[in-house]
């Protein structure tokens, strides 16, 4: 009989507490921040001691760290670069590049995250379109992010939500 894992504090009782090979499968993550380490805690169990995680929502479990990934990201230096040089071509790029990543991200996942994180994607694809429309200041820039930022931590806070089969266009 399969784990059904529905958290990161779940997954840990289950290595913590059963013995032998298990099977397990991922039914929630209870927040994006936490699905890098599920996914990381998931494959080292099947490596190294030949536990058996169900397919079924692993590949979803994959867009959800990578999303993950990509909202760091956004948070650690895209944000801050623009900040610094809010005209600059290649930080623009890149944060359109990561924009469109979030949505793809987002319909790979689908469930409960997909609307929230492609509008996340959507804000940030209209930003990078206002920055190239005209020359803006670090002003401008600076009145903006912190919302971006916001939403940018809000969509990591929420939960993944994998018991409702996957999106048809996936």
């Amino acid at each position: 009989m399969a784990h059904r894992i529905v958290s990161l504090a779940g997954l840990e009782e289950v290595v913590r507490t059963r013995a032998g090979r298990q099977g397990v499968a991922v039914d929630v993550v209870d927040s994006v921040r936490n699905a890098p380490r599920m996914l990381s805690v998931l494959m080292a169990l099947e490596v190294d001691y030949e536990w058996v995680v169900y397919e079924n929502n692993i590949h979803r479990l994959r867009a959800v760290a990578t999303l993950c990934r990509v909202l760091e990201a956004l948070d650690i230096f895209v944000f801050p670069r623009l900040r610094l040089e809010p005209t600059n071509a290649r930080g623009i790029s890149n944060l359109r590049y990561r924009a469109n990543r979030i949505r793809k991200m987002a319909v790979k996942a689908g469930g409960s995250l997909r609307a929230p994180a492609i509008t996340l994607g959507n804000h940030l694809r209209n930003f990078t379109t206002q920055l190239r429309s005209e020359a803006r200041t670090a002003e401008w820039v600076e009145a903006r992010l912190p919302r971006l930022r916001q939403h940018v931590q809000n969509v990591a806070a929420l939960p993944a939500d994998f018991t409702a089969p996957p999106d048809p266009d996936m």
